[in-house]
C-alpha cells in the first residue's frame, strides 16, 4: 500500500511541476514571437521632432532600398598643434590608407567630407 501512495505522490509532483513549466513557458514563447526586435536604444528618443532621431528614421527608410549600414568605428586622432596643413594631410593620408586595407567598407573622413549648401532650391556640393 505504501508503494501507490508513493507512486501517487511522484505523478502529483510531476504534475505540478509540468503545470508550472506550461504557465512559465507559453508566455515566454507567445512574447517571445510577438516582441519586436531590437535593441534598448530602438525607439528611446520620445520627442519625434529631434534631429537625430529624424535623421534615424531617414536611414531606416533608406535601409529598406537597399542601404547598408553598421557598426561605426571611430579613430581619434590628436593634433599637436591644432588644425594646420600638415595635419590636415596626415589625416588625408590616414583616410587613404584605411580605404586601401578596407575597401569593401564605406569610410568618412574630414578628408572626404562633402561641403554641402542648402540654397532652398538644391543642395549643392562645391
Amino acid at each position: 500500500m505504501q508503494s501507490v501512495s508513493r507512486r501517487k505522490e511522484v505523478v502529483y509532483a510531476w504534475l505540478v511541476v509540468a503545470v508550472i513549466a506550461l504557465i512559465t513557458a507559453i508566455p515566454v514563447m507567445y512574447f517571445n514571437s510577438t516582441t519586436k526586435r531590437g535593441g534598448i536604444l530602438d525607439d528611446a528618443i520620445l520627442n519625434k521632432q529631434d534631429p537625430y532621431y529624424i535623421m534615424d528614421q531617414q536611414v531606416k527608410k533608406l535601409s529598406s532600398q537597399g542601404l547598408k549600414t553598421g557598426e561605426v568605428i571611430s579613430f581619434v586622432i590628436p593634433l599637436e598643434h591644432g588644425v594646420t596643413k600638415k595635419n590636415l594631410g596626415y589625416i588625408k593620408w590616414f583616410t587613404d590608407k584605411l580605404k586601401e586595407a578596407f575597401p569593401e567598407f564605406g569610410i568618412l573622413s574630414l578628408s572626404v567630407a562633402a561641403d554641402y549648401r542648402d540654397t532652398g532650391e538644391e543642395l549643392l556640393n562645391k
